[in-house]
């Protein structure tokens, strides 16, 4: 997994559940992908448990749970353009901190 796809999952993992569905709602990913990323952050589920929940392979779960990370992170990245910090930008989070370049 790529540096930015880790930073992704990290900013799902330690978001709280408000700005979790907020981005999730945002990057517009598919009703499956929204149910997936539910399982996995918020029930913690692991993707073959997903997979069994939602009678899917395990091989898709992890394509939709990729997919999802990319679209977050393209949300993530246009909500730094539009901060008035720019590159500098800095999100708290109660477990640590987000950076992007």
């Amino acid at each position: 997994m790529d540096d930015f796809k880790k930073r992704a999952r990290d900013w799902l993992h330690n978001s709280t559940r408000e700005e979790f569905y907020a981005v999730l709602h945002e990057a517009k990913v598919s009703p499956r992908q929204y149910v997936v990323c539910e399982k996995r952050f918020v029930d913690g589920l692991m993707n073959y448990q997903i997979g069994m929940e939602m009678n899917i392979s395990d091989k898709t779960v992890e394509r939709d749970v990729a997919a999802a990370y990319e679209s977050v992170l393209r949300v993530l990245k246009s909500r730094i353009k539009r901060s008035p910090l720019g590159a500098r930008l800095c999100v708290v989070r109660p477990k640590g901190l987000f950076f992007m370049r």
